[in-house]
Order: structure tokens, then C-alpha cells, then sequence
């Protein structure tokens, strides 16, 4: 500071990789960003397909789902069939478009279900009980 010069050093590694090799990589990682993004989208959506597709099968073996109409079981098993069918390729909008089918097929079971545990957990009890 007092003389006023400058001097820099630049340490670089004798071993390792180049700046031409980060700059590939660099360029790879930009050119496969989207369909990494389509993997790991479409992993996701199986993984919650075959989360709901598990409690749609444990729903449906209650006893509280005897009581859905023929055409509601008719429509909630249609949409577990297409759910599945889309599981195996790797569009995730598809998936995500037959989760949002079942979800919807399965809201009467689910307040039916929901409604059941509600009154057996009620039953027997009074207001001044809670």
C-alpha cells in the first residue's frame, strides 16, 4: 500500500479438471435442466399415484364402502384403472390429471368414511362430555 504497486498471485491446480471441462458440464447441466425437471416431475407423480392408489384400496376394503351406489364404485375403479395404466409411462401432467380424477371420484367415500369415524367416536357421549 505504501509503494503503491500491485501484485496477484492465481493459484491453480496441477490436477483436477480444466476450465474447458467445467464449461462443458456447465453447458451440459443448461441443456438437460428441462428433462431433468420432466424425471424428477414424473417420479413425484408416481410416488403420490401410488400413495393414493394404496389408501383408494384401503378405503374400499372398509365396510363403509358398501354403501357407495354401483355407478360411484363403477367410476372410483375406472379411475384407479387409468391411474395405474398412466404410472407406467413417464408423462407427469398425465399423472397428475388421473390423480386429480381419482381424488375427485373418491370425495363421496372419504366423507362417507370421514362421517363413520366421526360417529363412532361419538357414540355414546354427550355434548358435556367434551
Amino acid at each position: 500500500m505504501r509503494t503503491g504497486e500491485q501484485h496477484s498471485i492465481e493459484v491453480q491446480p496441477s490436477y483436477g479438471i480444466g476450465d474447458s471441462e467445467i464449461e462443458r458440464m456447465l453447458e451440459e447441466s443448461i441443456e438437460y435442466a428441462e428433462q431433468d425437471f420432466a424425471e424428477r416431475q414424473a417420479i413425484e407423480a408416481r410416488t403420490e399415484s401410488e400413495t393414493i392408489l394404496a389408501a383408494t384400496a384401503k378405503a374400499l376394503a372398509n365396510p363403509q364402502s358398501a354403501s357407495l351406489a354401483p355407478e360411484e364404485r363403477g367410476k372410483i375403479d375406472t379411475a384407479v384403472t387409468t391411474l395405474r395404466e398412466s404410472t407406467s409411462g413417464s408423462d407427469y401432467r398425465l399423472m397428475r390429471k388421473k390423480i386429480d380424477e381419482l381424488n375427485e371420484a373418491t370425495q363421496h367415500l372419504a366423507e362417507v368414511m370421514m362421517n363413520s369415524a366421526v360417529n363412532s367416536v361419538l357414540q355414546g357421549k354427550k355434548l358435556d362430555d367434551f
